[in-house]
């Protein structure tokens, strides 16, 4: 591991395979940028500083032998997850790049940081969520590939000012392909691919939180097939559980369809309320300019509960449900 100064005056590290990452994370200065470069790394990796920007090169970030302690460490065992970025002081952090696999605790997890760039990066079996945002602000998660995780592939709970970004994903075979939960920030969950999870896209409110102005836009949630009895859910393609203020427009649902018999989430694109779990109804969700077609129990699918919702401006459906107008003269 050695410095190279550059004519930008950029403080870069090289990692090489046999050395240690996270001695580099800890020799760095507000600015440096980590390069790892192709190999195996037994490490779970710890980062608490301003502006340190890793990008891996064809490097995979495999389970250590033992795990160090930090705040993303639950209920006082050690770290179980690939990577932590942690503190409310970290701006401007970047994690690029890497293949992360086989943590019990997830991929890469991010705590209370702001405006961390998440890119590039191929999660697979990691825990419960492979990439998590909590509490964090202007997270922008863009061009990952996630699969394998029990609860969901992306994950942003309790997002702050400035907005997020979800964009240009791949989530497949985990329980809700992206979660947003709980999140007044506002945000973009933009031009995602989500197949064969229990949830393709999902926005819910869960408690006193709003999740309140986003944008759903331009997603594909095909063949969203599975089951996650935990949750009560199976087979839904885009869910809006008790947002407002929320914009679902230009997607495409399609085979959506529950494994087994459905349940009252089950569909196309679906809005309900919360209101029974601790949550909210929908109020101001426009679905609209949407392609959705062969799901289960129905293409779009609306509860009734809620005001200002506006399910049926131009998109182009077949079947709704409970209310079999829905989709009727929408160009379907």
């Amino acid at each position: 591991m050695f410095v190279i100064p550059t004519a930008s005056a950029v403080p870069t590290i090289n990692v090489v395979a046999g050395q240690s990452i996270q001695t580099a994370i800890n020799a760095a200065v507000t600015g440096t940028h980590i390069n790892v470069g192709p190999g195996d790394y037994n490490e779970a990796l710890y980062l608490n500083k301003n502006k340190i920007v890793i990008t891996a090169d064809h490097a995979n970030l495999l389970p250590p032998p033992s795990y160090p302690s930090t705040p993303c460490s639950s209920g006082g065992a050690p770290q179980t997850v690939g990577i932590c970025v942690d503190g409310a002081s970290n701006t401007l952090d970047a994690i690029r790049n890497f293949t992360i696999e086989g943590f019990s605790g997830g991929g890469i997890v991010v705590n209370n940081a702001k405006n961390t760039d998440i890119s590039g990066n191929v999660i697979n079996g990691s825990g419960p969520i492979a990439i998590a945002e909590n509490n964090a602000a202007g997270v922008n998660i863009q061009a990952n590939v996630v699969f394998g995780s029990s609860e969901a592939g992306i994950s942003v709970a309790g997002a702050q000012l400035p907005v997020a970004l979800v964009k240009n994903n791949i989530a497949f075979d985990d329980g809700y392909g992206v979660l947003v939960r709980d999140s007044a920030s506002g945000g973009n969950i933009i031009q995602n691919v989500v197949t064969r999870n229990c949830v393709g896209v999902a926005l819910l409110r869960t408690g006193p939180t709003p999740t309140t102005n986003w944008t759903v836009q331009k997603n594909d949630a095909v063949g969203d097939q599975n089951a996650c009895p935990a949750d009560n859910t199976n087979g839904t393609g885009i869910l809006i559980g008790g947002a407002d203020n929320t914009n679902v427009v230009n997607n495409t649902a399609t085979r959506n369809q529950a494994a087994g018999p459905p349940v009252a989430t089950s569909g196309g694109i679906v809005l309900v309320s919360t209101a029974g779990s601790g949550g909210a109804d929908p109020v101001n969700v426009k679905v609209a300019n949407n392609i959705a077609f062969n799901n289960q129990v129905g293409d779009i699918v609306y509860d009734g509960t809620g005001t200002g919702n506006d399910v049926k401006t131009n998109n182009r459906c077949k079947t709704s449900s409970p209310d079999p107008l829905i989709c009727k003269n929408q160009h379907a």
